[in-house]
């Protein structure tokens, strides 16, 4: 039901792949400071009127607006429907575009000051079509990504991109029997109702901070099936 942290005595890595979602090697060493350093950066310390009491203030005033209530009914919402029935994000599946994404453009449209941008980057992805299955011919399916922008006060010539991916998949979910996208459910609660929960979140919380710089909340489609949503993003800009 989460993560393990194992030590291979005897066998090969590769089998416990097999037996696995994923499993990842560690490395012979971990540098760990890094990672519980909260310094703010020197742009946002070198601010006008801004010392380094007050950016830690802010950063603790965002960081206590966030509402754990908020992320889990944006996590209920994407997953399931209301009678409890599970929901599907999968990337090739309708009710990603015609479900999922009019929520998510909504909820970051709410939550961002009122006039911010919120863009769908679209894109098409190859597949196969439910009625021939593996063997038939392929269709270009649609996807979409979408970005909301945070603008900053001052041009600071870049951004920060806070992301996620909403789209879904079950392929590995089941031992026995094979998962079928035409039919089966894809909730992805946890991978990744929960990103998107949080990026929306964060949305919400520095909605009402004046901040130097754009912050760019982009949610990504295509994920599960190759990274796709976010190497188009990315070649984008």
């Amino acid at each position: 039901g989460g993560a393990l942290l194992v030590e291979l005595l005897t066998g090969s890595p590769d089998a416990l792949a097999a037996e696995c979602f994923m499993a990842f090697p560690l490395p012979g060493a971990v540098r760990a400071d890094a990672w519980f350093d909260d310094t703010p950066p020197a742009h946002v310390r070198a601010a006008a009127g801004r010392d380094e009491r007050s950016v830690r203030g802010l950063v603790e005033d965002v960081l206590s607006a966030i509402s754990a209530d908020s992320l889990m009914a944006h996590v209920e919402r994407l997953s399931r429907y209301p009678g409890g029935a599970l929901r599907t994000r999968y990337t090739r599946r309708d009710e990603c575009l015609t479900e999922a994404e009019p929520y998510l453009v909504g909820q970051l449209g709410a939550v961002l000051p009122e006039g911010a941008p919120v863009d769908t980057q679209r894109f098409g992805i190859l597949g196969y079509t439910c009625e021939e299955g593996p063997s038939g011919p392929q269709m270009v399916y649609p996807a979409h990504n979408l970005i909301g922008v945070l603008e900053g006060a001052a041009d600071r010539g870049g951004c920060y991109i806070v992301s996620a991916h909403y789209d879904a998949t079950a392929q590995r979910s089941f031992r026995d029997g094979y998962y079928w996208w035409c039919d089966s459910a894809s909730p992805g609660a946890d991978d990744n109702a929960t990103g998107a929960a949080v990026l929306i979140e964060t949305a919400r919380a520095l909605s009402g901070v004046q901040l130097p710089f754009d912050v760019r909340f982009a949610l990504m489609s295509g994920e599960e099936l190759g990274l796709l949503g976010s190497s188009e993003y990315a070649d984008s800009i």
